[in-house]
């Protein structure tokens, strides 16, 4: 399996959906509809394997799912 390009993927679909939110939270906190948004795939969902090709997307599809799982309750902002 090549994880060369793993960073490059973590990045994109877990470090920088956590630091958007992050970043705005502030604003959405004050705003009528505290919602964010992620997009996640059903490659993120256990049970779902497509070999070594997907992997990385996968894996960080659940890194997702399980941010948004764990950060659900610590803000008054809901997360999905």
């Amino acid at each position: 399996m090549d994880v060369e390009g793993w960073g490059a993927v973590f990045k994109t679909n877990v470090v920088a959906p956590a630091l958007l939110a992050q970043v705005y939270l502030p604003l959405i906190e004050k705003s009528t509809k505290k919602t964010i948004i992620n997009v996640s795939s059903s490659l993120g969902a256990f049970g779902y394997g497509y070999g070594e090709l997907w992997a990385s997307y996968a894996i960080t599809k659940t890194g997702l799912n399980m941010l948004v799982r764990c950060a659900t309750g610590f803000h008054s902002v809901h997360l999905c």
